[in-house]
Formats: C-alpha cells, sequence, structure tokens
C-alpha cells in the first residue's frame, strides 16, 4: 500500500466505504418516507457491500480521475477550490450512477426482472447522485490526506516538478 498505487488504492477503498455506507443509510431513509421499508442493519450491510464492490470495480476500471483532468483542463480552470469541486463533482456523478444501476441489478432483477431494475434507477438515480457528488465533495480532502499519509505518495508534491515545467 505504498506509492502511488497504494494510495490511489486507499482513497478507492475508502471512499468507497464511505459512500456504500452512507449512501445505503440516505435511501433507506429515503424509502422509508413512502413505503415501510425498515432501516435495519441487515439492510444496511447488504447494501453497503453491494455498493462497496460496484464502487470499488468502477473506481479501479474507470478512469475518473483523467475524465476530471480534461474537463478541468478543457475548462482552464486555474482555482484550486474549483478544480477540487469538478474532480469531487466527477467522481460523485459517476460513482453515484454506476452504484445506483449497479444496485438495482443486485436488488431488483430477481424480485421483478429488467422493469423493476428500470424504475429502481428511475426512482432513486438523482437522489444517490446528488448524495454521491455531497458526500464526495465533504469526504475526498481528508480521505487523501489520510491516503498520503498511509502510502507515504503525496500527488501535489509529485505534480509540482510537471507544472513549473509546463510553465
Amino acid at each position: 500500500m505504498k506509492g502511488p498505487q497504494g494510495y490511489a488504492t486507499i482513497v478507492n477503498i475508502a471512499m468507497n466505504i464511505l459512500l456504500g455506507l452512507l449512501i445505503s443509510i440516505a435511501v433507506l431513509l429515503y424509502m422509508g418516507t413512502f413505503m415501510p421499508v425498515p432501516l435495519t442493519a441487515e439492510a444496511v450491510i447488504g447494501s453497503t457491500v453491494s455498493s462497496f464492490f460496484v464502487g470499488f470495480t468502477v473506481g479501479t476500471l474507470l478512469p475518473i480521475m483523467d475524465w476530471a483532468f480534461a474537463i478541468i483542463g478543457a475548462l482552464k480552470v486555474k482555482n484550486g477550490f474549483v478544480q477540487y469541486l469538478i474532480i469531487a463533482c466527477t467522481l460523485g456523478a459517476c460513482m453515484g450512477v454506476c452504484i445506483t444501476c449497479g444496485n438495482a441489478i443486485i436488488s431488483q432483477i430477481g424480485m421483478g426482472g429488467w422493469p423493476a431494475v428500470g424504475g429502481f434507477i428511475a426512482n432513486f438515480i438523482g437522489f444517490i447522485v446528488l448524495c454521491a457528488v455531497v458526500l464526495v465533495i465533504v469526504f475526498l480532502k481528508p480521505v487523501q490526506i489520510m491516503a498520503a499519509k498511509i502510502s507515504g505518495f503525496d500527488p501535489a508534491a509529485a505534480m509540482r516538478p510537471d507544472a513549473e515545467a509546463a510553465l
């Protein structure tokens, strides 16, 4: 878990644990407002585990950070806070969509087939994406700081020479 790969893996694991747990609780509470869905430990654990595995897989396979940096470059954003918001919103939106779709398939395909999957996605994608974006904005920086300490890799320090050379 050292170096750049360790840093990326730690961030991916920690963010997906947080996203899975907090989105699961939020969705169960939200569902409870219009149907009798109890907030039980079993429901939270099951949803968190499936969210984690979907999110971790997506975070490992898709170049979401590259997409965020492409947006930053295309918009020529120089302000660090705005760059952070673009990164967080890109990560949150991608993870929210993928977690929604993955969990819809996992939880609904056996009960109602593809129509149930589509209904779940239609009902929850906006709420889950919003939750994911807010959670990533709040938790990404602390998780990155933790990952840098654990892995010994600081991406900001690693990028400084490239940034100076590009000027």
